[in-house]
Formats: C-alpha cells, structure tokens, sequence
C-alpha cells in the first residue's frame, strides 16, 4: 500500500499523510469522514475488516546485517 502512495503524484502523498496525522488528533465526527472518505481504499486493499495494524522493529531489508 505504501508503495502505491509513493508512486502516486505528490499531492496524493501528503493528502495522505495529513488525513493519518488528523485522524489521532480530530474529533469523532471528522475522524469518521476521514475514514469514509480517504481511507476506504485502503480497508478495502485490505479486506475490509482491518481493525488495528501493529508494525514495529526494523524493516526486513535492515535485519540481515
């Protein structure tokens, strides 16, 4: 999924990476428009029933060194 952001034009980019900032920060009700509005392709990438990711340590590239 990151990959297709990256790839796409820089303003999707940060569309993005503002809606994630404004989610932890925004009330309810925007936090839910947010939801329904930019990151419905990502729940759907993700099969729809995609409650909570946990990523932690280094990326796979970095850990075989």
């Amino acid at each position: 999924m990151m990959k297709k952001i990256a790839d796409a034009p820089a303003i999707v980019g940060s569309i993005f990476h503002l809606a994630v900032s404004g989610k932890q920060v925004l009330p309810w009700p925007l936090s839910a428009v947010i939801d329904k509005v930019l990151f419905r392709r990502v729940k759907m990438a993700t099969g729809g029933r995609l409650r909570l990711a946990v990523c932690g340590g280094e990326s796979s590239t970095e850990c075989g060194r």
